[in-house]
């Protein structure tokens, strides 16, 4: 059976909000890959959690460093990132804000440039990557081509998030591949009505992407 290792990262607590968003959906996340679990579509370990202040990028760094260091070649990394987006500090990157009591500086942000390096850097067993976005950043360059992005746009709810997830668990037949993934987004927009101005994507860190309906709030 494949195994998923996961790290659910989860902000709210900023100098200038706490809407408390972010662990809702973390919520939803660790509900999902539980689900996973108990399906027997995967091998599920407990997933690691960084929630608030614990969300820094020196803790990003080292949780994303652990998980691969435990992650053989088999074995599929899930990270699930809801945060507040950024612009790279004028890097031209995509970029999400971390936990940081001082907004002034940059050293609170982590880059799509930094986390790609990151990522390629501690994956020494070069095992499968799915990155969920939750922020209003963009998807590309955050992981190399093979490796997937779920982008969730900031304006869905955490029960469009739930049933999109429980729809991907029923339907995964214990794969997590690019092309499954697509396969079954593309079913599950065909299903609905599509609302392009709402629709989270499904990439890869090159040009391709596919958009799929979420169910309206």
């Amino acid at each position: 059976m494949q195994r998923v290792l996961s790290l659910i990262v989860a902000c709210s607590e900023y100098p200038d909000q706490d809407s408390g968003e972010a662990l809702r959906y973390a919520e939803v996340m660790m509900t999902t890959l539980r689900d996973l679990g108990d399906h027997q579509l995967f091998d599920v370990p407990q997933p690691q959690i960084l929630v608030n202040q614990s969300a820094t990028r020196e803790d990003i760094f080292r949780k994303i460093n652990q998980m691969y260091s435990e992650a053989n070649a088999e074995d599929t990394c899930v990270m699930f990132f809801s945060m507040m987006g950024g612009d790279g500090g004028g890097t031209g990157n995509s970029a999400m804000q971390t936990y940081t009591s001082d907004i002034s500086g940059s050293k609170f942000v982590i880059t799509s440039d930094e986390f790609k390096e990151v990522v390629t850097r501690s994956n020494k067993n070069r095992c499968h990557t799915v990155l969920i976005l939750h922020s209003e950043t963009d998807s590309i360059n955050w992981l190399d081509e093979k490796d997937v992005v779920i982008n969730l746009k900031k304006t869905s709810n955490s029960t469009d998030l739930f049933n999109f997830f429980q729809k991907l668990i029923g339907e995964a037949e214990a794969k997590l591949t690019y092309r499954d993934l697509k396969v079954i987004l593309e079913n599950y927009r065909a299903e609905q009505h599509h609302d392009a101005a709402l629709a989270p994507m499904l990439v890869t860190s090159g040009s391709r992407s596919i958009s799929f309906y979420r169910p309206a709030c």
